[in-house]
């Protein structure tokens, strides 16, 4: 098996889980690899082989990410995009697609033993028109538009399969999958959505409104979402932010579309929890047990 890991390190902590976990997967029997960029940060003791990321990724069976879910999150989506299973190692506060903690190595023997469970999570699509190009964007967690630094609200009409969802005036919308409604979605009042639910979820950002809440929609279906923009004000700016990574400027005669992506991510997980074990330990109360069922 040969096993690339990618690391954020400047987690505290992370070169030595780095080392031990290098080690581990060597005993097991594993040929670990890591882009060279890191080689000067990470112990010499460390049984790891270095090269290009594109050359690794590409020779890798699977990718163990060591991080929070920022990380897992990037390197997940660098994973779907050729077909490899991600395996995220929790640094991070909570760590919410993390398939192990730090303190669960010895669980990496599961990777050998096909104990593994392999949880495919949708992804969305945003294509952005401008008068020049057309660029798509994959996104595991979320597509947001959003207003600029200054502290005003925007208008945006919603259309699905073309046809009007409504009108909002807020900070934004959210459009996210069941992966992402776990993330700025939640911060947002959207709903918890079970990743194994294929769906797309439309959330306003503070919005302007007593009865603006989260849309569900299919996942066969398609989003547009049209700002209004005001000839008046020369200093508006509204942004199309991918997975919180990218930002790219959204103009007057732009066009942005949201589908479902034809590539899935393939998350691993070697614990016997469940999402909603998960919920509990992650977001309610972290370790507090829900009654009648034992601690995560």
């Amino acid at each position: 098996m040969n096993v690339l890991l990618m690391p954020n390190t400047d987690k505290k902590d992370a070169v030595a889980c780095v080392r031990d976990v290098a080690k581990t997967l060597k005993r097991l029997g594993a040929e670990v690899t890591l882009d060279v960029r890191y080689q000067k940060l990470i112990p010499k003791e460390a049984p790891i082989t270095y090269g290009a990321f594109y050359d690794l990724i590409r020779r890798c069976d699977c990718v163990i990410a060591i991080g929070g879910d920022g990380t897992i999150l990037h390197s997940a989506k660098h994973a779907a995009m050729l077909g490899k299973p991600v395996l995220g190692i929790n640094l991070g506060r909570l760590g919410f697609m993390a398939g192990l903690e730090s303190n669960e190595l010895d669980k990496l023997s599961r990777l050998f033993t096909k104990e593994v469970r392999l949880d495919r999570r949708m992804m969305l699509e945003a294509i952005h028109r401008t008068a020049d190009k057309t660029t798509c964007y994959p996104a595991l967690n979320d597509v947001v538009v959003s207003k600029g630094s200054l502290s005003r609200i925007i208008d945006l009409d919603v259309l699905c399969c073309g046809k009007k969802v409504g009108s909002y005036r807020a900070d934004g919308i959210i459009v996210s999958t069941p992966t992402g409604s776990t993330a700025y979605a939640l911060s947002a009042g959207g709903p918890m959505v079970e990743p194994s639910l294929d769906s797309i979820a439309m959330t306003p950002i503070c919005p302007h409104s007593l009865v603006a809440r989260t849309v569900l929609f299919t996942a066969d279906k398609t989003l547009s979402i049209k700002p209004h923009f005001d000839n008046r004000d020369t200093g508006q700016e509204i942004f199309i932010t991918i997975d919180g990574e990218q930002a790219i400027p959204l103009r007057p005669g732009d066009d942005l579309t949201i589908r479902k992506n034809e590539i899935w991510a393939t998350l691993m997980n070697l614990t016997d929890r469940e999402f909603y074990e998960i919920i509990n330990r992650k977001f309610l109360g972290r370790s507090l047990p829900v009654s009648g069922s034992q601690e995560v």
